[in-house]
């Protein structure tokens, strides 16, 4: 059994770094189409993880219609579009005779996955900008450079949940009351 690894050294790190599933998404989402479709795929799915970031608790961003004609032209059409949101934390579902994904992942773990699809997002759109202009080749290595720190600032701000501590018993008991009169 060989495998066979397609890409830089930096993607292949970038692959291995997302985990299993959204690496293969994202693979699928490269490899079975063009540059273009991949892009308005990201483009399209980052507007929809940003909206549930922005407003975790509006039912209207964790329902999504999937004869909804942008989301299946651009998403769900798209090879690896859906496992894309699959690994999002969107399950397909069929209620008032349609088809529906709704959200069931955490949404406290989307900022992490929305920075890594931004980062490949940027790298997908480096070698379209390239062959116009150094400059958009400049602003890109910017962006891929505040999404870099991004990375690392959230990294290090990051801390372990605190640990629930029992607080321990008194040793010495109340003293007692005097009874009342009666």
């Amino acid at each position: 059994y060989q495998r066979r690894v397609h890409g830089t050294l930096s993607e292949c790190l970038f692959f291995f770094a997302m985990g299993d599933g959204l690496a293969s998404a994202l693979h699928e989402l490269e490899v079975k189409n063009g540059a273009k479709q991949a892009i308005e795929c990201l483009e399209v799915t980052l507007r929809l993880l940003g909206n549930l970031v922005a407003e975790p608790g509006e039912e209207k961003f964790r329902r999504l219609r999937c004869r909804n004609a942008t989301v299946r032209q651009k998403v769900l059409d798209v090879r690896g579009g859906l496992s894309l949101l699959m690994v999002a934390g969107w399950r397909r579902t069929a209620a008032e005779l349609e088809e529906w994904l709704l959200f069931h992942g955490d949404v406290d773990s989307l900022p992490a996955l929305i920075t890594k699809l931004e980062v490949r997002l940027a790298a997908l759109q480096a070698p379209l900008a390239g062959a116009t202009a150094g400059s958009r080749s400049a602003q890109a290595e910017r962006q891929r450079q505040e999404v870099l720190q991004r990375i690392a600032d959230d990294r290090a701000a990051w801390r372990p949940p605190p640990r629930h501590e029992t607080v321990p018993r008194p040793t010495e008991t109340r003293p007692k009351q005097p009874a009342r009169a009666k």
